[in-house]
């Protein structure tokens, strides 16, 4: 997915942040799911705790799941299993991807369930689904997704299909409007170049937040995200 710098082409050394949600070509090894950096950034798992009055709250600074982040992401969701509600944070989250399907959509909704698709710049196009491998069990309490304007991408892409499918309430402020899907070309070993090459939208209509940014269902002010959800809770 695109981040929040908007031009279609650009070249970089070993990406760091708002990469696609694809692996690099022709190579197995991919710096955004596999360097050491990401592992020193536990691969975008930044927090996990359980509020008062037993809500669940996980702080995602980056999309990053591989088959190397999951025993992290379904550690993190067992530890939040019993609480009666979840926050899922995604306040200056720039994006990522994922290398093992929509599995992060996975937890909330229905194996096999068409989230987003994305029509290429060839004219073809393809349909983001729930997997259906995923034995970890789901989490039906309710859950608010907290956003704002440095929100993009790949993290916008989980909001907009939860909130769509009505299973999520999105709080905070709108989002950058980063929808257009990248994928990283590699030129030599340490220079990469990222290119739009896919635009996602809702399934069946146009519907998208490129240049739109998700649209909270409660808009409140920058750090009053958590008290808005307990208080709705209550």
């Amino acid at each position: 997915m695109s981040g929040t710098t908007r031009r279609p082409l650009r070249a970089c050394k070993t990406p760091r942040q708002n990469r696609s949600d694809s692996t690099t070509p022709n190579s197995r090894y991919n710096p955004f799911f596999d360097s050491k950096e990401a592992v020193e950034r536990n691969f975008g798992f930044r927090e996990v705790k359980v509020l008062e009055d037993n809500i669940g709250y996980l702080k995602i600074s980056e999309i990053n799941i591989s088959a190397k982040s999951l025993p992290i992401l379904f550690a993190a969701m067992r530890f939040v299993a019993n609480s009666k509600a979840l926050v899922i944070d995604l306040q200056n989250n720039g994006g990522g991807g994922s290398a093992v399907g929509s599995v992060l959509e996975s937890f909330f909704l229905p194996a096999q369930t068409s989230l987003l698709e994305f029509k290429t710049r060839n004219g073809s196009s393809r349909s983001d689904m729930t997997v259906d491998w995923l034995l970890e069990p789901r989490y039906e309490k309710p859950l608010y997704i907290l956003v704002n304007r440095h929100t993009a991408s790949a993290a916008e892409a989980f909001a907009f299909a939860l909130q769509k499918h009505g299973r999520a309430k999105i709080v905070g402020q709108r989002s950058a409007g980063a929808a257009f899907m990248n994928s990283w070309y590699p030129v030599n070993q340490h220079l990469f170049i990222s290119v739009s090459t896919g635009a996602p939208t809702r399934p069946g209509t146009g519907e998208t937040w490129e240049g739109t940014g998700i649209q909270p269902d409660y808009v409140v002010a920058e750090g009053a995200g958590l008290d808005t959800v307990a208080g709705l809770l209550k």
